[in-house]
């Protein structure tokens, strides 16, 4: 059972502009489920990058992502989960 366990979704391999991330998104708010704001995109960059470390800008999104994760456990932690 995880319930009260902190949980996000992170929609990984969009496609911006298309039908099926505009349902998924409002299907996720209408359900009022918790997501990440940084969306990370089908990138060929991201593909080729398997079993690689890549750093600075060859992150992408995922960067964004770091700096989101680093602001939501601060918050959670202010709040003595």
């Amino acid at each position: 059972d995880r319930r009260g366990v902190p949980a996000a979704i992170l929609l990984c391999r969009t496609e911006a502009n298309t039908t099926a991330l505009r349902d998924a998104l409002a299907w996720i708010d209408a359900a009022d489920i918790a997501c990440f704001e940084t969306l990370i995109p089908k990138r060929q960059d991201i593909l080729n990058a398997k079993s690689t470390r890549p750093r600075g800008s060859r992150l992408h999104e995922y960067r964004d992502l770091s700096g989101e994760l680093k602001q939501t456990m601060r918050q959670l932690k202010g709040e003595d989960l």
